[in-house]
Protein backbone atom coordinates (compact mmCIF):
# COMPACT_ATOMS: atom_id res chain seq x y z
CA UNK A 1 0.00 0.00 0.00
CA UNK A 2 1.51 3.26 -0.87
CA UNK A 3 1.71 6.59 1.40
CA UNK A 4 -0.91 8.25 0.27
CA UNK A 5 -3.37 5.42 0.10
CA UNK A 6 -2.54 4.42 3.73
CA UNK A 7 -2.82 8.45 4.98
CA UNK A 8 -6.38 8.11 3.14
CA UNK A 9 -7.41 5.03 5.07
CA UNK A 10 -5.84 6.23 8.48
CA UNK A 11 -8.34 9.70 7.94
CA UNK A 12 -11.41 8.09 7.04
CA UNK A 13 -10.58 5.90 10.15
CA UNK A 14 -10.14 8.33 12.17
CA UNK A 15 -13.50 10.68 10.97
CA UNK A 16 -15.46 8.23 10.63
CA UNK A 17 -14.64 6.34 14.28
CA UNK A 18 -16.40 7.15 17.52
CA UNK A 19 -14.65 9.65 18.24
CA UNK A 20 -17.06 12.14 16.00
CA UNK A 21 -19.56 9.30 15.65
CA UNK A 22 -23.09 10.36 17.33
CA UNK A 23 -25.08 8.04 19.82
CA UNK A 24 -28.55 8.61 19.58
CA UNK A 25 -30.65 7.09 22.99
CA UNK A 26 -34.78 6.85 22.57
CA UNK A 27 -36.68 6.63 25.83
CA UNK A 28 -40.55 6.96 25.55
CA UNK A 29 -43.69 6.29 28.07
CA UNK A 30 -47.09 5.84 26.93
CA UNK A 31 -50.23 6.30 29.51
CA UNK A 32 -53.10 3.92 29.13
CA UNK A 33 -56.64 5.52 29.98
CA UNK A 34 -57.14 4.21 32.73
CA UNK A 35 -53.71 5.83 33.65
CA UNK A 36 -55.25 8.90 33.48
CA UNK A 37 -58.57 8.02 34.60
CA UNK A 38 -56.92 7.51 38.10
CA UNK A 39 -54.30 10.47 37.90
CA UNK A 40 -56.84 12.94 36.43
CA UNK A 41 -54.25 15.90 36.98
CA UNK A 42 -51.75 14.18 34.98
CA UNK A 43 -51.68 16.32 31.42
CA UNK A 44 -49.14 14.04 29.24
CA UNK A 45 -50.92 10.92 27.38
CA UNK A 46 -47.29 10.12 26.31
CA UNK A 47 -43.93 11.47 26.06
CA UNK A 48 -40.79 10.93 24.28
CA UNK A 49 -36.94 12.17 24.86
CA UNK A 50 -34.28 11.27 22.25
CA UNK A 51 -30.39 12.10 23.73
CA UNK A 52 -28.23 12.54 20.82
CA UNK A 53 -24.35 12.80 21.70
CA UNK A 54 -22.13 14.47 19.57
CA UNK A 55 -18.20 15.69 19.30
CA UNK A 56 -18.51 16.34 23.21
CA UNK A 57 -22.11 17.88 23.51
CA UNK A 58 -25.71 16.28 24.52
CA UNK A 59 -28.25 17.54 22.45
CA UNK A 60 -31.94 16.74 23.47
CA UNK A 61 -35.46 16.45 21.52
CA UNK A 62 -39.03 16.23 23.76
CA UNK A 63 -41.78 15.39 22.08
CA UNK A 64 -45.48 14.92 24.11
CA UNK A 65 -48.84 14.34 23.59
CA UNK A 66 -51.32 16.11 25.60
CA UNK A 67 -54.43 13.74 27.14
CA UNK A 68 -56.81 16.56 26.40
CA UNK A 69 -55.60 17.42 22.88
CA UNK A 70 -56.46 16.03 19.33
CA UNK A 71 -54.63 12.75 19.42
CA UNK A 72 -52.23 13.41 16.58
CA UNK A 73 -51.13 16.81 17.80
CA UNK A 74 -47.13 16.15 18.60
CA UNK A 75 -45.91 19.24 21.17
CA UNK A 76 -42.09 19.36 21.02
CA UNK A 77 -38.96 21.16 22.04
CA UNK A 78 -35.15 20.52 21.14
CA UNK A 79 -32.15 21.86 23.37
CA UNK A 80 -29.29 20.61 25.19
CA UNK A 81 -27.71 19.47 28.53
CA UNK A 82 -25.06 20.01 30.72
CA UNK A 83 -23.68 16.80 32.82
CA UNK A 84 -23.44 17.68 36.11
CA UNK A 85 -20.85 15.77 38.50
CA UNK A 86 -23.57 13.65 39.98
CA UNK A 87 -24.13 12.23 36.28
CA UNK A 88 -27.50 13.62 36.04
CA UNK A 89 -28.72 15.93 32.67
CA UNK A 90 -29.73 19.59 33.35
CA UNK A 91 -31.23 20.07 30.00
CA UNK A 92 -32.70 23.51 28.79
CA UNK A 93 -34.86 23.61 25.64
CA UNK A 94 -34.47 26.79 23.01
CA UNK A 95 -35.98 30.05 23.00
CA UNK A 96 -35.64 30.14 27.01
CA UNK A 97 -38.49 27.27 26.84
CA UNK A 98 -37.08 25.57 30.34
CA UNK A 99 -35.38 23.14 31.97
CA UNK A 100 -35.51 19.38 33.38
CA UNK A 101 -33.04 16.87 34.92
CA UNK A 102 -32.51 13.60 33.17
CA UNK A 103 -31.14 10.58 35.64
CA UNK A 104 -30.14 7.38 34.66
CA UNK A 105 -32.20 4.24 36.09
CA UNK A 106 -30.51 1.24 34.39
CA UNK A 107 -31.60 1.15 31.39
CA UNK A 108 -34.05 3.75 31.79
CA UNK A 109 -34.69 7.32 33.08
CA UNK A 110 -36.18 9.75 35.03
CA UNK A 111 -37.49 12.99 33.65
CA UNK A 112 -37.88 15.95 36.67
CA UNK A 113 -39.16 19.00 35.26
CA UNK A 114 -37.53 21.61 37.39
CA UNK A 115 -39.31 24.89 35.02
CA UNK A 116 -42.08 25.13 33.40
CA UNK A 117 -41.57 24.09 29.83
CA UNK A 118 -43.05 25.68 26.73
CA UNK A 119 -43.19 23.13 24.22
CA UNK A 120 -44.85 24.19 20.62
CA UNK A 121 -47.24 22.49 18.05
CA UNK A 122 -44.82 20.86 15.44
CA UNK A 123 -47.67 20.69 12.64
CA UNK A 124 -47.37 24.65 13.02
CA UNK A 125 -45.35 26.52 10.52
CA UNK A 126 -42.51 28.09 12.01
CA UNK A 127 -43.62 31.24 10.74
CA UNK A 128 -47.21 31.21 11.78
CA UNK A 129 -47.19 33.60 14.63
CA UNK A 130 -50.20 31.98 16.43
CA UNK A 131 -48.67 28.97 16.58
CA UNK A 132 -49.76 26.25 19.47
CA UNK A 133 -47.81 26.32 22.81
CA UNK A 134 -48.22 23.76 25.29
CA UNK A 135 -46.87 25.71 28.75
CA UNK A 136 -46.26 22.03 30.57
CA UNK A 137 -46.21 23.27 34.27
CA UNK A 138 -44.33 20.76 36.93
CA UNK A 139 -46.80 19.60 39.69
CA UNK A 140 -47.54 16.46 41.58
CA UNK A 141 -48.75 14.48 38.93
CA UNK A 142 -47.22 16.41 35.70
CA UNK A 143 -43.56 16.65 37.52
CA UNK A 144 -41.62 13.24 37.24
CA UNK A 145 -41.57 11.18 34.20
CA UNK A 146 -40.07 7.11 33.97
CA UNK A 147 -39.32 6.80 30.44
CA UNK A 148 -38.28 3.71 29.19
CA UNK A 149 -35.20 2.95 26.91
CA UNK A 150 -36.39 1.77 23.28
CA UNK A 151 -34.46 1.36 20.02
CA UNK A 152 -34.53 4.08 17.26
CA UNK A 153 -36.88 2.41 14.89
CA UNK A 154 -39.93 1.82 17.74
CA UNK A 155 -38.85 5.78 18.94
CA UNK A 156 -42.59 6.90 18.22
CA UNK A 157 -45.24 8.23 21.00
Amino acid sequence: MNLALFSLTLLFTFVSGSALASAEQCFVRKYTDQHLAKNPRQMVRSIKLVLNEADGFTYVSLKARHKDEDAHAIFGNGGACDKLSSGTLECGLDEDSGHFRVQQHGSNVLIEITTGLRLFDEDASEDDESQDTWNLAPGKDNGVFKLESVEMKNCTI
